[in-house]
């Protein structure tokens, strides 16, 4: 009986086609290009040198895949438009590129400039919009060493939940379940050896809607082997009904390693290891990036120290706030201003200039009106659990809280200012805010304003 058991394992050993593909995967890097710009931390700079260096012990056999939030998030980031992100997909070449939410923040034909730029394969099977680009595909096969992986590709399941006015105009999702239905059995017909699904979408609790929820999707679909995530912004390698779900650390912090073994005889993936590939802080920059994006780097050098206010005095997280607020009212006109008070990390000591700037207002979000009563007014205070407050300005007098509520009248409405973010609903957290910025009695309006440039115009005029 041994025996017999014996050859059975022999040969089985012999005829099986055990061969091993590397996945390399990174995710929300948010244009952290170095490491003195953000956090006292390496960034992509030197994150190219590693990849290079762990692709090159693998040449024959690995794929590369960055999900999403890359273009966005620091300074040169933002006033290259995202191209310093592409330079740095093309200079490691990258295999597949899925955009995530972030990479809509500089309007949608931009994005398309962007896909058109990269080389690498866009996949992004969800996106429901116009003139997409012939380039962007919702799944490929690729093949290395023999090994045939399917990558199905896509962006966050709910962009409306980022996006708010001109920005999400005419753009929709499908869900990720729904496009995993569709693409599924043209996938299965062509028999590859790995399934991958790649998006820019997080392992969240259950009580995720099922259309887009992990665990119920890869129970439907248990021929999923790897799941790619991102967004969320948090490194994970755990095993969810029969597939595997990884991804990297975010702002450059890792690259995220995957050794797969399969069966090349049955289609079947036998082992799955994962490794998360921290980047030392001794890692040397990549010099021929550094080449390729020079001229990005001499115009962030020279704008960053652009002066815009003169000052002698250090300035706090909430009085700049109260700043930003006064900025807002006069940009677009407002009665009133809805804002958040900046984080503890933000003050400004002495003169401020354009760094000190994207420090305060990092993002693209523009200022949206609404046309809102004081009961509706009290209801979004109450949703937004004093995390948010409600600003009055008249001349340089900076009302806040009970005093601003003070001055709103008891009938009538009154116009309101928010970030294009919140109104949104801030990824999902406020959703009376989100359905009060729809109503068509709020009489919505996208200034189309960036709040970075309405800050900028009021420290240059005061």
């Amino acid at each position: 009986m041994r025996f017999f058991l014996f050859l059975i394992f022999f040969y089985s050993a012999i005829y099986a086609d055990i061969k091993e593909v590397v996945i390399f995967q990174t995710n929300d890097i948010h244009s952290y290009a170095r490491k003195e710009w953000k956090d006292n931390q390496n960034g992509f700079f030197a994150l190219s040198t590693l990849i290079k260096r762990e692709r090159a012990r693998y040449p024959k056999n690995n794929l590369l895949i960055d999900c999403g939030d890359l273009i966005q998030g620091s300074m040169i980031g933002s006033i290259t438009k995202g191209q310093i992100g592409i330079e740095f997909l093309n200079e490691v070449k990258y295999d597949v590129w899925v955009p995530g939410n972030h990479e809509f923040d500089f309007g949608i034909e931009q994005l398309y400039q962007l896909i058109d730029a990269s080389n690498s394969d866009i996949l992004m099977s969800n996106l429901i919009a116009k003139n997409i680009p012939s380039k962007v595909k919702p799944w490929k096969m690729y093949e290395k060493d023999g090994v045939k992986i399917a990558v199905l590709g896509m962006t966050y399941p709910r962009l409306d939940f980022y996006l708010w006015g001109n920005k999400i105009k005419n753009i929709e999702n499908s869900t990720i379940l729904d496009m995993v239905d569709f693409y599924m059995p043209e996938i299965l017909k062509e028999q590859p050896d790995i399934i991958i699904l790649a998006m820019h979408h997080g392992l969240y609790g259950r009580n995720m809607q099922q259309e887009n929820n992990i665990h119920y999707i890869t129970k439907l679909h248990p021929e999923i082997d790897i799941i790619l995530g991102g967004h969320i912004h948090n490194e994970s390698e755990i095993k969810i009904n029969n597939s595997w779900y990884s991804q990297s650390a975010h702002h450059a912090k890792s690259l995220l390693k995957l050794v797969v073994q399969v069966d090349n005889s049955k289609h079947k993936v036998l082992e799955i290891t994962a490794e998360q590939l921290y980047l030392s802080s001794s890692e040397k920059e990549d010099i021929s990036l550094l080449r390729r994006v020079d001229k990005f780097l001499k115009l962030h050098k020279s704008q960053k120290q652009r002066l815009l206010k003169q000052s002698t005095v250090n300035l706090s997280p909430f009085e700049i706030t109260k700043m930003i607020a006064k900025a807002i009212k006069s940009a677009s006109c407002a009665d009133f201003v809805f804002l958040s008070t900046l984080p503890d990390f933000v003050k400004f000591s002495g003169n401020i200039t354009e760094k000190e700037l994207y420090l305060a207002a990092p993002f693209e979000d523009s200022i949206g009106v609404l046309e809102l009563t004081k009961e509706e007014i009290i209801k979004v205070m109450n949703e937004h659990n004093k995390k948010f407050n409600l600003f009055y300005s008249n001349k340089n007098i900076v009302m806040f809280g009970k005093d601003a509520l003070s001055k709103l009248p008891k009938k009538g409405k009154v116009k309101v200012a928010f970030s294009s973010y919140n109104l949104a609903g801030s990824g999902g957290k406020f959703k009376l805010l989100k359905k009060l910025a729809i109503q068509k009695t709020s009489n919505p309006l996208d200034t189309e304003i960036l709040v970075r440039d309405a800050f900028r115009n009021e420290l240059s005029e005061n």
